[in-house]
């Protein structure tokens, strides 16, 4: 309602009568076009640029006699108003303003309508600040070895929450800003990641090869050989403090920990990338083989570039992005400014041999190569121990299809139903063996 009683503008939502009223100061102001579509049904009453300077917006201080006001000293007063706001308390004024908008996506989109640069970074880290403050009064200080929170479910889906924003808000400074700088430590990065994933296979399949050349004892059921590539980010020495640090404002030590914790807790650890050379006693496998035929090849990085979403950036696209650069960025919730930061990588290779018997002495896949007078012994013999009360053929169809972990549906069906007949005992294990010899 205006002062003599007129009804004003009404509009959608506060964020678009906000543009609204950007967008006929930005008329009185300059004589460039607008990026947005026009929401201000005034904009095309304002003689464009008539108000170049805040003091012009007073119609009787303006040269041409127009302005947004009519009021004596209308701009001086505003210039006033802001330099009282600036010498009493700048650098908290300018951290604490906050457009107030409950829609994420509306905020974001407002900040990129700003007339300039220094308005949109004003929205950004006011936004990011809020919600860092958020995710801290949730989880703690990371650094506190506190991480009870991460025992609450409904505790972690808001923390995930609140980083994917964060993610979001960083993507959209990154674009403003990416510095030489920072496109030359992305490039570093990236190799160093893609040489880390190099030696992580060459180790890997060295490894692998020593195994295959070096018998396995006849006790031995099994082996495996594991390597992994992952981020250490548990202490504040594997994150930097870079010179754009004042830029973002973020307090990438804490938050780049909170993630990699919540990462932890999803994936149990913090791996980017792993070699799982998988080992088949009946493949006939030897050292001599290649990589290809042992498992041991890098089929991600194959040349080409893994530069999909906030990696696409004008300044990174002469770089052919490898495949850990990606899954640290585009999977596991690192904004571009955060990976620039990660400081501490670990390759690492683990062998493992496995002795694996049960109380009777029947070895790992013992029914792959036995007889099927042996396989019905076995069970039967089990049954022999059977809880008091149940019947033989209760508990040899139990313990079969539990044994084998048999689909209810497509194997349980083609068995014979013991559960209510002993007599059918012989016929079940018989039918019990042919699938298990078959698919197993």
């Amino acid at each position: 309602m205006t002062k003599n009683g007129v009804k004003g503008n009404s509009f959608k939502s506060p964020a678009e009568g906000i543009r609204a009223q950007i967008q006929h100061l930005q008329a009185y102001a300059s004589t460039d076009r607008l990026k947005q579509t026009i929401v201000d049904p005034r904009y095309i009453y304002v003689t464009r640029g008539c108000a170049e300077y805040v003091e012009y917006l007073g119609i009787q201080e303006n040269p041409q006699h127009q302005g947004w006001a009519a009021g004596k000293d209308y701009g001086n007063k505003i210039i006033a108003i802001l330099n009282n706001i600036l010498s009493t308390e700048k650098e908290n004024t300018m951290r604490t303003f906050r457009v107030i908008s409950p829609n994420f996506e509306e905020t974001i989109r407002l900040a990129a309508a700003m007339p300039s640069i220094e308005m949109t970074l004003t929205i950004y880290h006011s936004e990011l600040a809020e919600r860092e403050r958020k995710i801290l009064s949730i989880t703690g200080d990371p650094l506190g070895w506190d991480f009870s929170w991460l025992k609450d479910e409904s505790k972690k889906e808001e923390v995930q929450s609140l980083l994917l924003e964060r993610y979001r808000i960083l993507s959209e400074m990154f674009e403003l800003h990416c510095s030489d700088s920072e496109a030359k430590r992305f490039e570093s990065q990236n190799e160093r990641l893609y040489s880390l994933t190099r030696d992580m296979f060459s180790r890997t399949g060295k490894m692998y090869r020593q195994m295959l050349s070096s018998p396995l004892e006849e006790k031995d059921d099994d082996f495996t050989v594991e390597g992994c590539l992952r981020y250490w980010g548990d202490t504040a020495q594997d994150v930097l403090h870079l010179e754009d640090d004042e830029y973002y404002r973020s307090d990438f030590t804490k938050m780049i920990i909170v993630n990699a914790l919540l990462q932890q807790e999803k994936q149990g650890d913090m791996e980017v990338m792993t070699c799982n050379p998988y080992w088949d006693a009946s493949k006939g496998l030897k050292a001599t083989m290649s990589d290809k035929e042992l498992g041991l090849e890098n089929t991600l990085d194959d040349g080409t570039t893994w530069a999909e979403g906030q990696i696409r950036h004008p300044k990174l696209e002469h770089i052919c992005v490898c495949y850990a650069t990606h899954a640290l960025i585009t999977h596991s919730g690192y904004s571009i400014p955060d990976f620039l930061r990660l400081n501490t990588f670990e390759v690492k290779v683990n062998a493992m041999i496995q002795q694996i018997s049960e109380q009777d002495g029947s070895r790992l896949w013992w029914w792959k190569n036995c007889r099927e007078q042996q396989f019905s012994d076995k069970f039967l013999h089990e049954a022999k121990h059977r809880p008091s009360g149940q019947s033989l053929g209760d508990f040899i169809w139990g313990r079969g299809i539990e044994y084998f972990n048999l689909n209810e549906v497509d194997d349980v069906s083609k068995l014979p139903d013991c559960r209510h007949d002993d007599t059918l005992v012989p016929t079940f294990l018989h039918t019990l063996w042919l699938m298990a010899t078959s698919k197993h």
